[in-house]
This record gives C-alpha cells, structure tokens and sequence, in this order.
C-alpha cells in the first residue's frame, strides 16, 4: 500500500540510522498537556483516551503492537481524493514556521495497515458525540444516548465509532466520507522507504 508521511527531518534521520521509527508519544503536544491549566489536562486526557481506543481496534484488526511500542505512525492514503502529496500545501499545514520537515513516500504491507476516515476520526478525539449520517439519524443516535447509563454509553459510542472504517466514498449535505483517508500501523521501517521529499514549513509574511 502507497502511503506518506511527514516527519521532522531528525525522525527522517533516525530511520537512516537505525532502520525503524516508533511514535514516541512524549515529543507529541496533543497526548502531553500543553501547559499547567486544567483545560490544557482536560484536552490532554481525551486525546490519550481516543489514541487507546484506535489501538484497541488496530490490535483486534491487524494483530498486537510490537514491544516498545505505545501508539501508532500515522500516514496518509489519500488527502482530498489525491493519492499524492502536494507540498505546495504541505508546506503551511505541517510544523513549525522555518521548520524542516521531511514528506517520506512509503510502501507498507496491507496487512500492517488501517486505513480510516479523518473527518469520522474527529468524533473519536471529541469523545461524546455518535457518527451519524443524516441529522434524523444524529438525532435518534443522541436522544438514545441520553437514556443510557454511563457505562452503556461508553460500549455504545466505542461501537459506533467503528464507522470510521468505513472508507467507502459518501456526500450529502450533513456529512462526507471517503474523501481524506488516514493510516496507522506500528512502525515505520526503513524498507518502507522509498522516497523523501525535504521541505521546509511555510513562513507567514507579517506586516
């Protein structure tokens, strides 16, 4: 399976020099609080409950984590129904201003692979709402919801997430799938490499 990614240069490095990369959930600000608030935990603690949920279905769907490894490597099948990179967008979307980033083409087992949608994933990283198709099916979904205790709610909304692996193209005016594919898998090996594209992240002109 024909995948991307974009790491730092340094990640893109390491591959180079030891032959693997695993996600190091300590470098990242969305599984680590951002600051000292309680908002900032808050926001912290639900990332990390979505992060367990999406290993639990990567083990029941492409087998147990190797050792030494927390989360996945996230990739990209498709981004806007385009099965390519386009750095020309990349650039201001990924990083830090003046960052040097690193847009690595990849060849993975489709067996070492779950493919989901990105838009669907956004109800996994909220925590609290069902994935619906049609507003009357979000609101049969949620009233159901409410009448539930809190542990059917959590059986209820882990099930129905499940949704998002649905990639099957799908449009109409409440919602779209299909269109932004992401995808995970336990390691980034270095004979998954076959390319590298370095760039470096936009710098927004201030006036």
């Amino acid at each position: 399976m024909k995948l991307w990614t974009i790491q730092t240069e340094t990640v893109y490095q390491l591959i180079q020099d030891t032959g693997v990369y695993r996600c190091d959930p300590y470098q990242s600000g969305m599984l680590q609080p951002m600051d000292d608030t309680k908002i900032g935990a808050e926001l912290c603690e639900q990332f990390v409950s979505a992060y367990d949920w999406l290993v639990q279905q990567m083990e029941k769907r492409i087998g147990p984590k190797p050792p030494n490894v927390i989360y996945p490597v996230w990739a990209w099948y498709q981004f806007g129904n385009n099965r390519k990179p386009d750095l020309r967008k990349e650039r201001w979307t990924n990083g830090y201003p003046g960052e040097r980033l690193a847009c690595i083409l990849l060849e993975v087992p489709d067996s070492e692979v779950l493919l989901s949608d990105f838009n669907g994933w956004h109800f996994v990283l909220g925590g609290l709402v069902p994935i619906s198709d049609t507003e009357d099916e979000a609101d049969r979904l949620e009233t159901y919801l409410e009448l539930l205790p809190e542990e059917g709610k959590k059986i209820f909304l882990s099930e129905n997430w499940e949704r998002i692996f649905d990639i099957s193209p799908f449009e109409n005016d409440w919602t779209s799938r299909g269109t932004d594919v992401q995808a995970t898998f336990w390691e980034l090996k270095q004979r998954y490499v076959k390319g590298v594209k370095f760039f470096t992240a936009g710098q927004r002109k201030t006036e």
